[in-house]
């Protein structure tokens, strides 16, 4: 994944088992709008 990407994900795990399940991979410029940061 370069740098100009995204990982939305979520972690969870006990004492066997550990999954990370991916949410969603966006651009940065998605990324950005969808948590409504702004250029300055």
């Amino acid at each position: 994944m370069s740098n100009a990407w995204r990982m939305i994900y979520t972690i969870k795990g006990d004492k066997v088992e550990i999954v990370c399940i991916i949410l969603d991979l966006l651009n940065h410029k998605k990324y950005s709008k969808k948590f409504g940061y702004k250029k300055d």
